[in-house]
């Protein structure tokens, strides 16, 4: 009995070292958009996107993942309202465009997924006693759909006078060892309170470095 415990104390230990490590890296609190460098404003609509690409190894500890080292920029996507009305991103699409033109859709988790190889899911084996105990890495799909659940940017709408933030995912696997060089995002049918589309929004990703 007394070795069933100490077993299954050594699991909720591997089991919660991942949450303790990502509670002491928080997330930023998004500023308005026309407060960082790789944005577009619309004066005319009163509208603002910025868009801050993910990529160092500091930034990427707010995950579960670090993305980067599979193919994947993590890029917190922030959008400015300064209007009086409401602005509806239901029909938005985001955009990745490299310097060479390539259109590229935000990933989903599967297709980030299919990118971690097997070694990396199975992570280190730890012995203990007769047994070798798996570290947390096996749970690498499970962390990448909680990071996509916790963080991936989810707003129907954009109140009058506000800001929201979230991320999307791209797949730069091909793309060189700087993807993000001559690189932009761009967003299309963001729609106003009267349903007209505004004009598209392209937002560097390479002024901020």
């Amino acid at each position: 009995m007394r070795a069933r415990l100490f077993l299954s104390a050594i699991f909720v230990v591997f089991l919660m070292m991942p949450s303790v490590s990502r509670a002491e890296h928080r997330l930023p609190k998004a500023k308005p958009a026309t407060a960082y460098p790789d944005s577009t404003i619309h004066k005319r609509e009163h509208v603002a996107i910025a868009a801050v690409p993910y990529v160092t190894a500091g930034q990427q500890k707010v995950f579960g993942i670090p993305y980067r080292k599979f193919g994947f920029v993590p890029i917190r996507l922030i959008i400015t309202n300064m209007s009086d009305k409401p602005i509806s991103l239901e029909q938005t699409r985001v955009y990745f465009i490299s310097a060479n033109d390539d259109r590229i859709d935000a990933a989903t988790p599967d297709d980030v997924e299919r990118y971690i190889p097997l070694s990396y899911k199975q992570g280190r084996k730890i012995p203990v006693g007769p047994l070798h105990v798996p570290t947390h890495r096996k749970d690498a799909d499970w962390k990448v759909q909680q990071d996509f659940d916790t963080y991936e940017y989810n707003a129907v709408t954009v109140a009058p006078h506000s800001t929201h933030a979230g991320f999307l995912w791209y797949d730069v696997n091909g793309l060189g060892a700087d993807p993000l060089r001559g690189a932009s995002l761009v967003v299309e049918q963001i729609e106003n309170a009267d349903g007209q589309q505004l004009f598209y929004f392209r937002v560097p990703l390479d002024k901020g470095r």
